[in-house]
């Protein structure tokens, strides 16, 4: 199993790059079934990849793909709003 995390900045300063995540993400789903993707979900680079792992996911059912949201502490939000981050994510 790998584990990947993302961590970027807050503005995307190019273009593209959303394809050359993708790009990486389906070489690294090629040499393993199942990856686990860690955000910090706190800028446009990292919901770019959460995205992406998204699709990846989309494009590959039979492979075991986790998107887990990493976060410096509990916040009120998530326990009001479990719902949406228990939809978005496999885990906080």
């Amino acid at each position: 199993m790998f584990t990947c995390t993302f961590a970027g900045h807050r503005q995307l300063f190019e273009a593209g790059v959303d394809g050359r995540v993708d790009a990486t993400l389906e070489r690294l789903i090629r040499a393993e079934r199942e990856i686990l993707f860690l955000s910090g979900g706190m800028g446009e680079f990292d919901r770019l990849c959460e995205r992406a792992v998204r699709r990846l996911r989309a494009r590959h059912p039979d492979a075991r793909v986790r998107l887990v949201l990493v976060l410096p502490r509990l916040a009120r939000d998530i326990n009001e709003n479990r719902a949406l981050y228990a939809s978005a994510y496999d885990g906080v």
